[in-house]
C-alpha cells in the first residue's frame, strides 16, 4: 500500500500549485490513503476532514508521522511539498519526498 501526504501551498491547485485537489479526492476514493500534512487553510479541510493531518501546533514531521500512524499497513510513503529542505525531515520520517511538478507530469 503506498500513502501519499500532501503540504498545501505551492503543491496543491487550491493555493497555486500543480496538484489539482480532485486528484486527492480521486486516490482516496480508489481507496488509496491520502493525507494532508499541511496546516494551510487554503484547501477545503472543513469538507474533507478524513484528510486532515495537520495540527498547527505540531511541525511537519510530527504530522507526517501522524498520518504513518494511521495507515500501519502503508509500505511505500510518499511525501509531495514544495518546501526546500524538506528532504532530511521526510527522510527521517520515513518519506521519500516528491516536487509537486514532478508528481503532476504522472497524473492524467
Amino acid at each position: 500500500m503506498i500513502l501519499l501526504c500532501f503540504d498545501v501551498d505551492g503543491t496543491l491547485d487550491s493555493s497555486a500549485g500543480p496538484v489539482p485537489f480532485e486528484v486527492l479526492l480521486a486516490l482516496q476514493e480508489a481507496g488509496m490513503p491520502v493525507a494532508v500534512v499541511s496546516p494551510s487553510a487554503n484547501w477545503p479541510k472543513a469538507e474533507h476532514p478524513e484528510l486532515d493531518f495537520a495540527t498547527p501546533d505540531q511541525g511537519r514531521q510530527t504530522n507526517l508521522l501522524r498520518a504513518k500512524e494511521a495507515f500501519p499497513g502503508a509500505r511505500v510513503l510518499l511525501y509531495v511539498s514544495d518546501n526546500p529542505n524538506e528532504d532530511t525531515l521526510a527522510q527521517e520520517a520515513g518519506f521519500l519526498r516528491i516536487l509537486p511538478p514532478e508528481f503532476a507530469k504522472g497524473l492524467r
